[in-house]
């Protein structure tokens, strides 16, 4: 049976989505409850991102740096 396009939105993440999945996972969500009757918990903040994203940052950046060294060499050979 193939997927509906519903489905296909909800398994593709993508730009605004990713960005507000990453923020809320993130920060956590206060203690929340069902018509202020029943706890459902909260979700605990993870404070992991800006540290994972600032390293996948430098990362990606010395990377960069290595690449761009390489081509100059390359095209002053």
């Amino acid at each position: 049976m193939p997927r509906s396009r519903r489905t296909e939105d909800l398994l593709t993440y993508q730009g605004k989505d990713a960005a507000f999945i990453l923020r809320f996972l993130n920060s956590g969500t206060p203690k929340r409850s069902t018509n202020g009757i029943r706890n459902v918990g909260q979700i605990a903040a993870r404070h992991w991102f800006e540290d994972t994203s600032h390293r996948a940052i430098q990362y990606a950046a010395e990377q960069f740096d290595l690449l761009l060294d390489a081509l100059i060499a390359k095209e002053f050979k």
